[in-house]
C-alpha cells in the first residue's frame, strides 16, 4: 500500500473513486478492506491506543501475504476490530449510564419493535421493502420485486442492488424474533440502527454478519 492512505479523503466517495483510478481491478477490494483497517487504526490511535496484540498480530501476517484471498481475510479481520472497538466504547460509556437506561427497560419484542420502526423510517433501502410488501398485500415475488428496486434505484441499481434484497431477510429475522420475544444479540440493536450509513463493500459485509449472527440464534429446530 505504497499509494495514499484512506485518511487523505474527506469522504468515502472520494477514497472509493480514487482506488477505482489507481488500483488495478484485483487489487482493488484489498486497498478498500485496508482503508478500513486504516480508519480503526486511526481511530484508536487519537483515543491514545492501539489493537489488541492478537488482533496486531494477524493484521502483521496479512499484510506480508500475497494470496489473492488475503482481501476476504482482512474484512474478517476488521469485522472483528469492529466488534473490539464496539465492546471498547460501551464500556468506557457503562458507567455514565443511568441505571433506568432506555434499551435495558424494553422487553425483547419492545426492543425488537423499536428497531423495525427505525429501519422503516430511516434506512432508505428497509422502507423499499416495507413499502413494496404494502403495496403486494404481503406476497412477495421475486421478480416483481426486482422490477421495483429497478425503478425506485435507478442508477443507484448496481451498488444498491444486493443490499437493499438483504432487507428482505433482515426484516423477516427481525419479525420472527420479535414474535418469539427473543432478545437480540449483544450490539445487534446499536449495529443494525446504523447500518445503512456505511458504503460498500463495507455495507453489505457488515449486514451478511448481522444476518449471520441472528441465523446463529435460531435454535436447530426452527432452522430446518
Amino acid at each position: 500500500m505504497q499509494k495514499k492512505s484512506r485518511a487523505c479523503f474527506a469522504s468515502h466517495d472520494e477514497w472509493l473513486a480514487y482506488v477505482r483510478s489507481e488500483f488495478e481491478r484485483d487489487e482493488q477490494l484489498y486497498a478498500l478492506a485496508y482503508g478500513r483497517t486504516e480508519l480503526f487504526q486511526r481511530f484508536l490511535e487519537l483515543r491514545g491506543q492501539s489493537l489488541p496484540a492478537e488482533l496486531k498480530a494477524e493484521l502483521e501476517c496479512l499484510l506480508g501475504l500475497s494470496d489473492p484471498d488475503r482481501a476476504g481475510q482482512l474484512e474478517a479481520l476488521n469485522e472483528r476490530i469492529m466488534a473490539h472497538l464496539i465492546e471498547t466504547l460501551f464500556a468506557e460509556t457503562q458507567p455514565t449510564l443511568e441505571q433506568d437506561n432506555h434499551t435495558s427497560q424494553l422487553s425483547p419484542r419492545q426492543q425488537m419493535q423499536e428497531l423495525l420502526d427505525h429501519l422503516a423510517s430511516r434506512n432508505p433501502y428497509f422502507r423499499l421493502w416495507i413499502d413494496y410488501k404494502g403495496r403486494a398485500g404481503g406476497e412477495f415475488n421475486e421478480r416483481a420485486w426486482d422490477a421495483y428496486l429497478r425503478r425506485q434505484l435507478n442508477e443507484d441499481y448496481v451498488d444498491s442492488l444486493d443490499f437493499a434484497k438483504a432487507m428482505v431477510e433482515l426484516e423477516r429475522l427481525l419479525v420472527w424474533f420479535h414474535d418469539q420475544d427473543i432478545p437480540l444479540p449483544r450490539f445487534f440493536f446499536e449495529r443494525a440502527w446504523f447500518l445503512h450509513f456505511l458504503r460498500e463493500p463495507q455495507r453489505m459485509a457488515q449486514t451478511r454478519a448481522l444476518l449471520t449472527t441472528l441465523v446463529a440464534e435460531i435454535p436447530p429446530c426452527m432452522s430446518v
